[in-house]
């Protein structure tokens, strides 16, 4: 018998970022589908969205609804350097660096934002505007090996699997993407 997992997807499909919302809530709701799909799961997950709208108090509000629908575990994105970091500081026990709907670097927030190992971790972090002088972030010069490249695949077309390295227990970090 299939446990259920229940989660709530926090995406603002809405604003300036819509595309990219928009393609993030796909991915996942794909991602979901696919956990799904595999029958040598003992769980299943269930899902539920809340639009924040690009509001940051939408966040604060997308989570207690999220959490009062029965959401155990959250996911969400952030689509602003600024602002949305302060969400995830406070209110994220751990998080998921994404890009073109692959996992890249995955662990607790202390892990992930106090230390990034991926190349395309680093480059966020670094776009983060930084108020305080003495603060702990180097600016990260970046070069031609750091770029990563969006690739474009067929609908269908089966993605190589990703190598993951654990630089600490919780920590995970994609070798090669």
């Amino acid at each position: 018998m299939q446990q259920t997992v229940e989660v709530g997807i926090l995406v603002s499909t809405e604003g300036t970022y819509q595309r990219m919302g928009t393609s993030t809530l796909a991915g996942l709701c794909h991602a979901i589908a696919e956990i799904n799909d595999n029958t040598c799961r003992r769980f299943r997950i269930e899902h539920q969205h809340y639009n924040p709208a690009g509001r940051l108090e939408g966040y604060a509000q997308g989570i207690a609804q999220l959490i009062d629908g029965g959401a155990r575990h959250i996911f969400g994105t952030t689509t602003s350097a600024s602002r949305p970091m302060a969400v995830v500081e406070r209110l994220c026990h751990r998080v998921a660096v994404m890009f073109a709907g692959r996992i890249l670097e995955i662990g607790s927030r202390e892990q992930v934002l106090n230390n990034p190992c991926h190349a395309y971790t680093k480059r966020l972090l670094a776009a983060v505007p930084i108020p305080a002088l003495d603060s702990k972030l180097a600016p990260v010069v970046m070069s031609k090996d750091t770029e990563i490249v969006d690739p474009i695949r067929a609908r269908g077309e089966a993605l190589q699997p990703i190598r993951y390295e654990q630089p600490e227990a919780g920590h995970f970090v994609a070798v090669a993407v």
